[in-house]
């Protein structure tokens, strides 16, 4: 697999707005890979031109596979937490996001990946635009990634409320 693609992982509901990345990806021209199903699976396609590939339901270790072989991952939708952002830095892969919501607190901006703050396409297009044009995804420290990702793991989780009821 060659790693010259930028990857969604995604339920393809209106709310994590996949829209927003086809219409960008669409003017780029740009490879763009889509994992996951959801009611808005066939007009998303509908609208996606030749760069974009909708892989569908994949298995866990396939979806493993498209993480480590992307260039970034892109997360258009507002969440309250995004395991997706968490997943692609541990990795070792920059996040590019919509500036709202939980991403906030897991990315951080220019060192595991860059925000965009308006939700548009256009908006999206311009940032991934400035990505490749500048190099900075090779300016990406993959052990940045990682050692990000690991401050939101189930370990570092069960031992900080272990040691806090312990404290109690």
């Amino acid at each position: 697999m060659n790693n010259d693609f930028f990857l969604i992982v995604s339920r393809l509901v209106p709310q994590k707005r996949i829209d927003i990345a086809i219409e960008a990806f669409n003017d780029l021209k740009v490879p763009l890979k889509i994992i996951g199903t959801g009611k808005k699976f066939k007009s998303l396609k509908s609208i996606s031109k030749e760069n974009i590939e909708f892989l569908g339901y994949l298995s866990d270790e396939e979806v493993a596979k498209y993480y480590a072989s992307c260039k970034a991952v892109i997360i258009p939708g507002e969440e309250d937490f995004n395991l997706v952002a968490v997943e692609a830095q541990s990795y070792g892969k920059p996040v590019i996001a919509y500036g709202k919501g939980g991403v906030t607190e897991t990315v951080l901006p220019g060192q595991t990946g860059w925000f965009f703050y308006k939700q548009t396409g256009r908006e999206l297009a311009q940032l991934v635009s400035k990505v490749l044009r500048l190099e900075l995804i090779e300016k990406i420290s993959r052990e940045d990634c990682i050692n990000q990702a690991k401050k939101f793991s189930f370990e570092r989780f069960q031992k900080e409320l272990t040691e806090y009821v312990r404290h109690i």
